[in-house]
């Protein structure tokens, strides 16, 4: 079988934002082991990165009404994956909230392949949790040199035959059926180990006396839709798809463009225009006169 692992190693009580601060604390998962033998280690941090979504803050002075201004927020980064594979190609940047890091391991059991699906930008950074985080940091300049990590893996997808976990363990007394045997190695199948839930959750607000589940990727303050719908479609059919129908998104369309050195002398972009226009008419009408004449000529006998 193929499995997805959605994690959230961090929780960082995001609800107690709107009271200005909160504390992220480490969240064991309990999956560590098993995929460190397949070669992904999860990190328990939080990644800040510059490239990132923007979030409503109340910068009106104490005591004055609430005026709410559009900050960037360095916690809720934007992802991208690389540009020629056909889960990321095309796709818009992916919206997280509170994500974690991966570490690729090159000492990993079975023949595996790893390819990472989704990154941060080339100015990403990462904080070791337990972490205070107050929302007065979005008021404060960020130090681009602090932000001296590129690319920091957030999805990875792992291909290959996957050597069973418990492949060294002893059979524990009184397991049924007696000739229990297990399995060493498993068919060629697929992993993919994503550091952060909130990608493929909707957001959930209260309206008109009901609760509305937005369209996943859609933020509502800045109003603009993510690729967090697409890149998750994009990765159950990649992992499923056995026609390789997903590879066609890989394929590289060229537009052959003019010469613009040519074409920007007056007397060639005339001559090239009246090409263009009249010469496809005149062959539609010599066509249709020549099938006129082939016409008559037949049955006029």
């Amino acid at each position: 079988g193929k499995v997805l692992f959605l994690l959230d190693p961090v929780h960082p009580f995001a609800d107690s934002l709107s009271a200005g601060t909160t504390v992220a604390l480490a969240n064991q998962v309990g999956l560590e082991d098993l995929l460190f033998k397949y070669g992904v280690r999860v990190n328990y941090n939080l990644v800040a990165d510059l490239q990132c979504n923007y979030v409503p803050v109340n910068t009106a002075p104490v005591g004055e009404e609430a005026r709410f201004t559009m900050m960037p927020w360095v916690y809720h980064p934007l992802l991208a994956g690389p540009v020629d594979h056909p889960v990321s190609r095309g796709l818009n940047y992916v919206k997280s909230q509170f994500a974690s890091s991966l570490d690729t391991l090159a000492g990993s059991t079975g023949q595996v392949n790893k390819t990472v699906l989704l990154a941060t930008s080339t100015a990403s950074r990462t904080r070791d949790v337990p972490l205070y985080i107050n929302m007065e940091e979005v008021t404060v300049q960020p130090d681009p040199a602090l932000y001296n990590s590129a690319k920091l893996p957030i999805g990875v997808l792992l291909e290959g035959e996957f050597e069973s976990f418990f492949k060294n363990y002893p059979v524990p007394d009184g397991v049924i059926p007696s000739d229990w045997k297990l399995i060493p190695q498993g068919q060629p199948s697929s992993i993919f180990v994503l550091t952060d839930g909130d990608i493929v959750a909707n957001e959930v607000i209260f309206e008109q006396g009901a609760y509305r589940a937005q369209p996943l990727g859609y933020d509502r303050y800045t109003q603009q839709t993510f690729g967090n719908s697409e890149f998750i479609m994009n990765v159950v059919n990649y992992m499923t798809d056995k026609t390789g129908l997903m590879e066609l998104r890989s394929r590289e369309f060229k537009l052959r463009l003019l010469n613009k050195e040519l074409i920007s002398q007056k007397p060639q972009l005339l001559k090239w225009k009246l090409i263009n226009t009249l010469l496809p008419l005149l062959l539609v009408m010599i066509t249709g006169l020549i099938i006129q004449l082939v016409r008559r000529r037949r049955y006029t006998r």
